[in-house]
């Protein structure tokens, strides 16, 4: 069940947008850069080919980049991998893409690239995880052992058996999100057998790219821990590169900063989507149209129907809570929200799955209702903000 809750959260980060494809490339400058042998340099778009590969935290649409270990394309900012037959002008314009628009990204976020690499430190987010599942496995003895870890002693005189597992959860999560980097990766290589040297396990601070071969105009690109997962051009090519790739990239930027060792991202989609649409410049609904859809009620991809221009919806939605509050306002939700812990324990979290996919992360939901106001200054609930969407729109509008 713990599992299973976790892969469903992630997945709303994942969802797939749409390219729009036409013959345009939406050429931009040209960058310097070069083909480099991942055997040579030791830099690889996933971890040793011995370990799992992990869709929820390399990209559901990346496995070429797996398999293909080859050769891999560098610029100052960038690595683009992908299947070595491709043309090369694939792995420059993904690479031209990139470095032109990640600033982009990151200023209409509020943040530079030193907070956000900070912020992802050098830790694959798969070494994270794993270290989490190593630490969150520790018996209730003295003698259970990750690495140089062990329960602390407080924990280990915990005699309520609910308590003890919410202690343990709460501390493994804490220490496997926060741990430095250096410390994370030795651990696991340590523990694990599936993984044997430290660049299976480091990430540069550059952004990881796979191309990935599908025609799919619904999926064209996805953000991942890494970098972003896109269409190679020649395959697919984009109408709007600088918005899509733009939009890719703060879903990148959304799970450093949201998503905990666990897995769990605390976003609704709602938000997810309407964050990364409308600071990308996609554009928002016509307010005048917010009763075709509501959009607060998309916690989940699945829990999406058929519309005309849902993430326009999804936008004009988190632009209200923008102008309400402020953009430095709700880029610090997401950093506090990603250190508040997700207790799973807790009378609060719903165990049955029917009602967890019915509800948002109650995390979330307790900082929104602490933090949020409406366009009067007054404050907002999820409830309210549910509840009366359409109503707080419709002030808006006159």
């Amino acid at each position: 069940m713990k599992k299973t809750i976790f892969m469903v959260g992630f997945a709303c980060l994942l969802a797939g947008c749409s390219g729009d494809s036409d013959n345009d490339t939406s050429s931009v400058p040209s960058v310097p850069g070069s083909f480099k042998f991942s055997d040579d340099t030791g830099v690889y778009y996933s971890p040793d080919m011995n370990g799992t590969y992990d869709a929820e935290s390399l990209g559901t649409l990346a496995l070429s980049c797996e398999e293909n270990r080859t050769q891999y394309y560098e610029t100052e900012n960038v690595y683009v991998f992908g299947n070595p037959d491709l043309p090369d002008s694939d792995f420059e314009t993904a690479a031209n893409w990139v470095e032109n628009y990640f600033q982009d990204a990151l200023d209409v976020m509020g943040i530079t690239k030193e907070e956000f690499y900070a912020e992802r430190t050098h830790a694959r987010f798969l070494a994270r995880n794993r270290f989490f599942e190593g630490l969150i496995d520790l018996k209730d003895d003295s003698s259970s052992s990750y690495g140089e870890f062990t329960l602390p002693t407080e924990i280990l005189e915990t005699s309520d058996t609910e308590d003890f597992n919410f202690n343990r959860y709460e501390w493994a999560v804490t220490l496997a999100t926060y741990t430095d980097a250096q410390t994370v990766i030795d651990t696991v290589i340590e523990e694990e057998l599936d993984f044997d040297e430290y660049s299976s396990l480091n990430i540069d601070d550059k952004i990881y790219v796979c191309l990935h071969e599908e025609d799919n105009d619904s999926y064209w690109g996805e953000g991942t821990y890494a970098g972003i997962v896109i269409a190679a051009p020649s395959v697919n090519p984009p109408s709007d590169a600088d918005e899509l790739i733009t939009h890719e990239l703060i879903h990148t930027i959304q799970t450093v900063f949201t998503m905990d060792a666990s897995l769990v991202q605390p976003l609704p989609r709602w938000w997810l989507e309407g964050q990364a649409t409308y600071l990308s410049g996609m554009g928002t609904v016509a307010k005048k149209k917010h009763n075709e859809y509501d959009p607060t009620l998309v916690i989940y991809s699945f829990d999406e129907t058929y519309v005309d221009n849902a993430y326009g919806h999804y936008a004009l939605a988190y632009q209200y809570l923008e102008e309400a509050n402020g953009r430095e306002t709700l880029v610090n939700f997401m950093s506090e929200l990603k250190a508040l812990v997700t207790n799973v324990y807790s009378d609060e979290y719903p165990w049955d799955i029917d009602e967890y996919l019915a509800t948002e992360n109650y995390q979330f939901t307790n900082l929104f209702n602490a933090t949020m106001v409406d366009m009067d200054g007054n404050p907002l609930t999820v409830e309210q903000w549910r509840n009366n969407y359409h109503s707080y729109i419709d002030d808006w509008s006159n």
